[in-house]
């Protein structure tokens, strides 16, 4: 449904005024999921929402004013430009495959992932009703508006690349637990982004997959089709295959 431009105040800045069309899955990463211009489908885990088509995205009118949505569009462009390339240096170690990129800047790859979370979390589409933040969106919006990490290991992060061109879909994100500590788990083009909402570390099994400053950037490369991402979209029964 159309959503009319209004008068409001801004999740961000806080500064009561005209807000505009704030696309919750950035706009670059979405596009990248249309193929032979069909129109990509939206579908979810664990919700009752049946799969739709969707032509123009995942927007909200009500959360961000265009000064803060162009703030946050800066961290967008870079993670397209670093993440949505035609090709990659694809590695081998230890008997797993990782994309190996050299030099990325840390700080504005973690605030973008950390923007969608949050736009996600003050959303009121139906959606992204599962993203609850906490204590941990006031945290997250401080180092949005300030550009600066802050309690950077709250929040660390796990980069997956999926293989196939039908991970291109869009479910839902996630908030999950595993052995007691809380994640989030974000789905857009073939990527998935593990990224915790926790003061507690990430067991010590998962240390060699975060992202780290100052290092290169190694992201998991997988099988989609030996993924659970694969069984809930056949489940989900999306025609896209």
């Amino acid at each position: 449904m159309r959503q009319n431009k209004i008068i409001g105040k801004c999740n961000l800045c806080g500064t009561v005024k005209k807000l505009c069309k704030a696309h919750i899955i950035p706009k670059s990463f979405y596009y990248g999921l249309r193929k032979n211009n069909e129109i990509p489908y939206l579908y979810s885990v664990g919700l009752s929402i049946h799969p739709k088509r969707i032509r123009v995205g995942i927007y909200d009118n009500n959360i961000l004013c265009l000064e803060c949505d162009h703030t946050i569009g800066k961290f967008d462009c870079y993670a397209a430009e670093l993440l949505l390339q035609p090709s990659y240096n694809i590695i081998d170690y230890k008997d797993e495959k990782f994309i190996k990129i050299d030099t990325f800047n840390y700080i504005q790859l973690k605030i973008f992932l950390l923007s969608v979370v949050w736009r996600a979390s003050i959303t009121s589409i139906d959606i992204f009703s599962s993203i609850y933040l906490g204590e941990y969106e006031s945290i997250i919006k401080a180092i949005i508006a300030e550009s600066k990490l802050l309690y950077d290991e709250y929040f660390s992060c796990i980069l997956i690349k999926y293989d196939s061109e039908l991970a291109n879909n869009i479910p839902n994100p996630e908030m999950r637990n595993f052995n007691g500590i809380n994640y989030c788990r974000l789905r857009m083009a073939q990527y998935l982004f593990i990224i915790k909402i926790d003061k507690r570390p990430f067991d010590v099994e998962f240390i060699k997959y975060i992202m780290k400053p100052e290092k290169p950037l190694m992201i998991v490369y997988k099988s989609f089709k030996n993924s659970s991402d694969y069984k809930n979209l056949i489940k989900n029964g999306v025609d896209y295959l």
